[in-house]
């Protein structure tokens, strides 16, 4: 587990950690409505990023060669990819051989609270990272990423040579 200083460093820094220039990223979101910060990771990696909208159908090749999937099951126009769609995205994703980090900045709580959705890891994804001051949030603008600790540490690796992290303050006495 790690805090970020808002959930789009995070998923900067997941990305940034992930990718290489001329390295294949692919991320879904319903109606190809990814967040900027996605696009903003694959920039700055150098990588190629793919977006196929899910509405129109995916295809298990369209994750072959990717070093990192993005998923996205709720935007912050709430829009919400089906859970069979999100699960069938991580198996395709998974079989090809593609990480899957989730940017789960709403879909934390939309999925598994309002519509009785699987938690982020649950859906089989490899690490993700949710907001800390969305709807339903009152806390401190912050993103939090959990999932499998060799990611994360290297998202954080990233996150602390760029200054993306959160700090705790230092105690001194």
């Amino acid at each position: 587990m790690a805090l970020f200083n808002r959930s789009a460093a995070g998923i900067v820094s997941a990305i940034l950690s992930a990718a290489s220039a001329g390295d294949r990223i692919v991320a879904v979101a319903s109606n190809g409505r990814t967040h900027p910060s996605i696009r903003r990771g694959a920039s700055l990696a150098g990588a190629r990023l793919s977006e196929p909208d899910p509405e129109n159908g995916l295809d298990p090749s369209d994750f072959d060669g990717a070093v990192l999937t993005v998923l996205t099951r709720v935007t912050s126009e709430l829009d919400i990819l089906a859970p069979e769609r999100a699960r069938a995205i991580v198996a395709m994703a998974k079989a090809s051989g593609s990480p899957v980090f989730v940017d789960d900045a709403y879909g934390t709580r939309v999925g598994p609270v309002l519509l009785g959705q699987e938690m982020t890891l649950e859906l089989g994804a490899d690490y993700g990272i949710t907001s800390c001051d969305k709807a339903g949030m009152g806390g401190p603008r912050a993103g939090l990423m959990v999932g499998r600790p060799d990611l994360v540490d290297r998202a954080v690796a990233q996150a602390s040579g760029l200054g993306l992290e959160a700090r705790g303050p230092l105690v001194l006495g």
